[in-house]
């Protein structure tokens, strides 16, 4: 916005029957046809000139604009909160599966441990057989390793969950987490 005070004077000479004759150019006044002389004049004026640039167009089309790419980085924010939202959740939800396999593994072992001593229990009464001795100890064997799977499961679901929450790191892998650390 620009704010212009000028002003300017102008003088005229004149006289009767000649031509007039002018000190300055710009808007003189001639004397009048029999009022010969020296004629000045003063004017003063005050100019206002606002320059807006397409009439305030291009301000609104980039407030415009700044509030669209605003919205779609709030839109994005929140899609990516709700990935990790069901990421977490899904981690969770495995850590609880997979802890519940390492209890049905262990009630597993104990009934594969009760068989085998059963087992050998009847092998020395003379009711049982060897080969259900072996069958007894290759169960007892299987529970054993299906608890250490369901063990190693849990272990990997805790940490897939610690990594989604992002807790999980090689210092807190190595040392342990601890929720003052700075």
């Amino acid at each position: 916005m620009f704010f212009t005070l000028f002003s300017y004077t102008n003088t005229t000479v004149s006289g009767a029957g000649l031509d007039v004759l002018r000190a300055d150019t710009n808007n003189a006044t001639a004397g009048a046809g029999v009022f010969g002389g020296l004629f000045k004049t003063y004017q003063q004026g005050f100019g206002l000139v606002w320059n807006l640039p397409g009439f305030g167009l291009v301000n609104m089309a980039n407030i415009a604009s700044a509030q669209s790419l605003s919205r779609q980085s709030i839109i994005q924010a929140n899609q990516e909160l709700q990935m990790v939202l069901q990421q977490v959740r899904s981690s969770y939800l495995s850590w609880q599966a997979a802890r519940e396999q390492i209890d049905n593994a262990a009630y597993g072992v104990d009934s594969a441990g009760e068989a085998l001593r059963l087992a050998n229990l009847r092998l020395h009464t003379g009711v049982g057989t060897n080969l259900e001795l072996i069958q007894a100890q290759r169960d007892y064997v299987n529970a054993l390793t299906t608890q250490a799977q369901a063990i190693v499961g849990s272990n990997q679901a805790q940490a897939q969950l610690l990594h989604d929450i992002g807790v999980i790191s090689v210092n807190s892998l190595i040392n342990g987490y601890k929720t003052n650390v700075e």
